[in-house]
C-alpha cells in the first residue's frame, strides 16, 4: 500500500473527477487528498452521497481541500502591448460557507430538513485553503523555466495530437 496521493480536477470539461479512479486511490493509498471547487465538491457529494463522504472522512482514509479562490490568466495592456499574468480570482460566491450552504440547502428540498446538519458536520471536516501571490509567484518560476516548460510542452501536444 502506498501512503498517499493528492488529486485535482482530472480535466477541464466533463466530470472533475472519474469516481472509479478515485475508488481505485482509496483502496490502493492509506490517504486520499481531493484538491476541490465548487463543481467538484458538488459532484463528490452528489455522486458519493454525503453520508459516504464522511465515513470516508472519520475513516481517515480521505480529505477534502477546498480552495476559496481560484487562479487564471489575466491581461494588462502595457508601452510594449498585452502582458499575460496569473492572478488570483476571489468572490464570495466561490467560498466554501457559500457553496457549501446553498448546495445543502438544494440537496435537502423545499423541507429543509437536515441542511444545517449537514453544513455543520462538512464544515468541521473541510479543510479550506487559498491560492497567494507566493503561489503565484511560484508558478510564474516554472513557467519560465525552459527545463520545465519544454518536456511539459512536448507532453500536452503528444497527448493532444493524432500520432502519425
Amino acid at each position: 500500500m502506498f501512503d498517499r496521493i493528492v488529486i485535482n480536477r482530472q480535466g477541464l470539461t466533463g466530470e472533475p473527477i472519474d469516481l472509479g479512479f478515485l475508488a481505485e486511490c482509496i483502496i490502493f493509498y492509506r490517504k486520499v487528498r481531493i484538491i476541490a471547487d465548487s463543481e467538484t465538491f458538488r459532484y463528490l457529494v452528489r455522486c458519493c452521497g454525503p453520508d459516504e463522504l464522511l465515513e470516508l472522512f472519520s475513516m481517515g482514509v480521505l480529505e477534502i481541500e477546498f480552495f476559496d479562490n481560484l487562479t487564471g490568466v489575466g491581461t494588462v495592456v502595457t508601452d510594449v502591448g498585452p502582458v499575460h499574468e496569473l492572478v488570483v480570482i476571489d468572490s464570495q460566491n466561490i467560498r466554501y460557507p457559500q457553496v457549501a450552504r446553498q448546495f445543502f440547502d438544494e440537496l435537502a428540498g423545499s423541507s429543509g430538513k437536515g441542511s444545517n446538519k449537514m453544513f455543520n458536520r462538512f464544515q468541521r471536516v473541510v479543510e479550506r485553503s487559498r491560492y497567494t501571490p507566493v503561489m503565484l509567484e511560484q508558478s510564474h518560476t516554472d513557467l519560465l523555466d525552459n527545463s520545465y516548460v519544454g518536456p511539459a510542452i512536448k507532453s500536452c501536444l503528444s497527448s493532444l495530437l493524432p500520432s502519425t
